[in-house]
């Protein structure tokens, strides 16, 4: 379980949302080269390239949008998804 709760910026749960989607779609970058910051970045390219509904198969128009800061702050305390 993630502990979302010392994020005082996530006021939605749309946010809350996208971040549980962020961090299954940021396996794609993880090739074992790349930083967390450099995953996280491709991430945030893609979304504001795409829109928040690339991070899921079907498009659900239910995301708001998050900072690349607030998907850190939620998988950097999660040994085991390092290596997603």
């Amino acid at each position: 379980m993630i502990d979302l709760n010392d994020l005082e910026q996530l006021i939605e749960l749309s946010q809350t949302k996208a971040i549980a989607e962020a961090i299954f779609y940021i396996s794609k970058y993880f090739d074992g080269k790349k930083s967390l910051k450099e995953m996280i970045q491709g991430l945030m390219d893609d979304i504001e390239k795409n829109g928040l509904d690339s991070l899921n198969k079907r498009p659900t128009g239910y995301f708001s949008k998050f900072r690349g800061i607030d998907l850190a702050f939620a998988i950097n305390p999660c040994r085991e998804l390092k290596n997603i």
